[in-house]
């Protein structure tokens, strides 16, 4: 929705269509109702100049919006049909993955003990943001621990934050541990 302003009177208009010959716009204002069409020699530069300031105030961030609460959020799953031990232990790290000839830097982590909870098992893996750097790669990575043992992994890499990738994903993660598999 714009505003155009017209002898010292707002006009709510609604912006149908520009192309570098003509502007059409909806007027909703009760003296001028209907479709307008603004062509080249009638003003359309200032009018343009008014549409143009009103879709860049449209695009503007919201004061209101909620901030970032700095987590990835998901939930940890696996494929293989049983139940997680009592004992186990399910832990979730994003790292920093955008070097290649280094291993990766740990960033956050977090431990959950399902207590009888069994997968998909919400998470929230809480960050701090003065450690995420937007031009490098970050990732989230889980493990399940029974007796010490890892018992399951994740084997993707699932990307997160940066780079337009998401902070909400699924991990699902696959059997690593032999003697629990019956091998």
């Amino acid at each position: 929705m714009l505003t155009l302003v017209e002898g010292g009177l707002p006009h709510p208009a609604t912006l149908l269509q520009a192309t570098p010959d003509t502007l059409a716009i909806q007027i909703a204002s009760p003296g001028q109702p209907g479709r307008h069409h603004i062509r080249p020699g009638d003003g359309a530069m200032r009018c343009s100049a008014l549409v143009a300031a009103g879709l860049l105030a449209g695009c503007a961030g919201n004061a209101n919006l909620p901030k970032p609460d700095n987590a990835v959020r998901g939930h940890v799953t696996y494929l293989e049909r049983m139940a997680l031990p009592a004992d186990a232990e399910v832990a979730v790290q994003l790292f920093d993955v955008s070097r290649q000839d280094t291993a990766a830097t740990p960033v956050a982590d977090t431990t959950i003990r399902p207590d009888g909870r069994q997968v998909p098992l919400p998470f929230v893996l809480r960050f701090d943001p003065k450690r995420i750097d937007p031009r490098h790669d970050y990732a989230v990575r889980a493990t399940v621990t029974s007796e010490g043992r890892q018992a399951f992994t994740t084997t993707t890499t699932v990307k997160v934050i940066t780079r337009d990738h998401p902070t909400m994903v699924d991990l699902v993660l696959s059997r690593t541990d032999e003697k629990a598999s019956g091998q």
